[in-house]
């Protein structure tokens, strides 16, 4: 890939929005935050530019941490190019404001940070059931080191005999297989009414001895409304029944006023009910809810679930709330509200639907016969 570092726009203090642009690249291209150019429009979505929109940019700050720009080459990934420039794909999704990793485009401009430790995939960190399209130049061992298992079990689970003979266009699929999601040490719960320290436990998925140690508790029964809990973050986590999910999936289902088969299935299809699945993406748990696009969730939809990162329940109901508002900005278009969640409204509106967002549509749409 190359590096560009001249200016994506003229001096002068408007920019009128070019088709590939992302908001990451022209605040670096003028030296100030991405937030400050959200501030001065008015932005509701950092990601919700469009080609021909006058942009007002801010006066200039100390220059944004950019080492340039790069221009998304056809079938790139946000991962491969990450591993090119040895920096983090969390670093891109920040310095962009993307919304979803998996949906950068040919020709779109991404601004790339000037620093960040080189990310390696943590083994285990992917998708159930994500599958490869081999590009040319491509070899087993090289697909396999990206996804963080070896050549052997790659060729395995594709039960390819010859692992010379993979060829441009053969799609491959990845092993499905999870790591635990990251707990942030000393988080806090806040006792609210009507609730036991039997139910916060489950929430949390650490015992109650645990909590009652962390917190020298001396009467677990008489834990007051308003009480700041410690939530210990060692300890291997409980591993939670089908059936619990199942609870949860319904229980936020009914709050946003949706079909339990249709959050079921979305929920299955991400991650196989599984809170403790983490993306390559960074994706986290049932709903496969990226950081990003917790914090608009968190500001715009559901500010209560500030732990949807941990708590399936809060991860539920924070994906059934993103599905709601998708079914809401469609018109209850169920395989457009899909879209959106995958793909992003954004992506959508300028190329269409990708192929693999149009097999995710139709994999989602024949798991709903199956849960209803």
């Amino acid at each position: 890939p190359n590096v560009t570092h001249e200016a994506a726009a003229p001096s002068g203090r408007t920019y009128t929005v070019d088709f590939g642009d992302v908001l990451g690249a022209i605040a670096a291209s003028y030296g100030v935050s991405l937030n400050s150019i959200v501030e001065a429009n008015g932005l509701a979505d950092a990601n919700a530019i469009h080609e021909g929109q006058v942009l007002v940019i801010p006066s200039n700050e100390a220059p944004s941490a950019s080492a340039g720009t790069h221009t998304v080459a056809p079938g790139e990934t946000l991962s491969q190019i990450a591993d090119h420039y040895a920096i983090s794909l969390q670093a891109i999704v920040d310095t962009n404001g993307l919304t979803n990793a998996n949906s950068v485009v040919a020709g779109q401009r991404l601004a790339l940070p000037s620093s960040g430790a080189r990310s390696t995939v943590p083994v285990g960190a992917r998708i159930a059931g994500r599958s490869h399209t081999v590009m040319a130049g491509e070899t087993l061992s090289t697909i396999a080191d990206h996804y963080g298992f070896t050549a052997d079990e790659l060729a395995a689970v594709n039960d390819i005999t010859d692992a010379s003979l993979i060829h441009a266009g053969q799609r491959l699929q990845i092993p499905g297989v999870t790591v635990a999601p990251r707990r942030a040490p000393g988080r806090k719960h806040t006792v609210s009414a009507g609730e036991s320290l039997s139910q916060i436990a489950d929430q949390y998925r650490v015992s109650i001895d645990a909590i009652i140690e962390a917190n020298s508790i001396t009467n677990p029964n008489l834990v007051a409304v308003g009480t700041y809990l410690t939530i210990p973050a060692s300890g291997s986590l409980r591993r939670l029944p089908r059936v619990e999910y199942e609870r949860v999936l319904n229980d936020a289902a009914a709050e946003f006023g949706l079909s339990a088969a249709f959050v079921k299935a979305v929920a299955w299809q991400e991650s196989g009910w599984n809170q403790d699945m983490v993306s390559h993406a960074n994706a986290f748990g049932l709903m496969q809810i990226i950081p990003s696009t917790a914090e608009w969730a968190l500001m715009t939809l559901i500010p209560d679930a500030i732990n949807w990162d941990v708590s399936h329940m809060d991860n539920a109901r924070m994906g059934a709330a993103i599905l709601r508002y998708n079914l809401d900005h469609t018109g209850w278009d169920i395989p457009m509200a899909l879209a959106g969640y995958y793909q992003g409204f954004e992506a959508v509106k300028q190329f269409g639907l990708y192929e693999d967002t149009k097999e995710y549509i139709a994999s989602i749409q024949a798991l709903i016969s199956q849960f209803e």
